[in-house]
């Protein structure tokens, strides 16, 4: 449970600062615009990007504490679960913010 999507996040994040330089990190990034231009896969891979080692250890230590607490209470399955359907989820708002802030900004 916790465990795993701790060490998921540690492992997607050797593989971005070892393996990916700035510009190949972008090509994972959110924008409401690539994904309108069919790059849906954005809208996972974009939870596992960090911006630096705080970013990451914020990310890491907050998901313990969080995923921890609600483990306990709910169960492994039921994380697991969560996780599943919340990463998406969180892509998907982050695109209709963009669309909003792009809406309320423009001239």
């Amino acid at each position: 449970g916790t465990a795993s999507i701790c060490a998921l996040l540690l492992a997607a994040a050797v593989f971005q600062f070892l393996c990916l330089d700035a510009a190949s990190t972008r090509r994972f990034t959110i924008s409401a615009s690539t994904v309108a231009e069919g790059q849906f896969y954005r809208i996972v891979t974009s939870s596992f990007l960090h911006g630096g080692l705080l970013h990451l250890g914020m990310n890491v230590a907050s998901t313990a504490a969080i995923s921890g607490a609600l483990e306990r209470s709910a169960g492994t399955v039921r994380l697991l679960s969560i996780t599943l359907w919340a990463v998406p989820l969180a892509g998907l708002v982050s695109c209709a913010l963009s669309l909003l802030l792009t809406f309320l900004t423009r001239d």
